[in-house]
Order: C-alpha cells, then sequence, then structure tokens
C-alpha cells in the first residue's frame, strides 16, 4: 500500500503547499504547539513561569490540511474564522 501511496507523494506536497498558501492568503497562519515546549518531559526543561505561551497553546485554531482538503473548503474555513471574529 506504501508503494501505491509514495506514487502520490510529489503531488500531495504540491497540493498541501498550495493549500497553505490559501491560507496564507486568507488569515495568518503560525506553526501550531499543542503544548509549550517544557511540557515535553523527556526534554528536561523544567517548570518555567511562563504564561503567555501556555495561553496560546491553548488558544490556537488548528486549520484542516490534507491531501483532501480542496480550494472552496479552504474558502469556506477562512470565510468562517473571519465572520467568527467579525473581520473581512
Amino acid at each position: 500500500m506504501l508503494d501505491v501511496k509514495l506514487r502520490r507523494l510529489s503531488e500531495w506536497i504540491r497540493h498541501r503547499r498550495h493549500i497553505a498558501e490559501q491560507f496564507r492568503l486568507g488569515l495568518e497562519t503560525l506553526v501550531h504547539w499543542p503544548k509549550p515546549v517544557w511540557e515535553h518531559r523527556a526534554l528536561g526543561l523544567g517548570e518555567p513561569d511562563l504564561p503567555n505561551p501556555r495561553r496560546i497553546c491553548l488558544e490556537v485554531l488548528s486549520l484542516p490540511m490534507s491531501a483532501e482538503t480542496s480550494g472552496p473548503q479552504v474558502d469556506s474555513v477562512v470565510d468562517a474564522v473571519r465572520r467568527f471574529f467579525g473581520t473581512r
């Protein structure tokens, strides 16, 4: 199965880059980290008192992006986010 999927990898990467560009043009996008880096215990970074990064991790919205995401779907997400925040 992987052999079949790998044949389309370049096409899927191009598509994901296109979708990412559509999102970038429609709204601000940043990398999403589900939790602050110091909470990955294996890194042994301790527990700093940094409330802003923790708050941001809890407030970030992850946008849908896959090989199946279509341009119209991106437009719909961008429109919904803009309507939610009341900006156009």
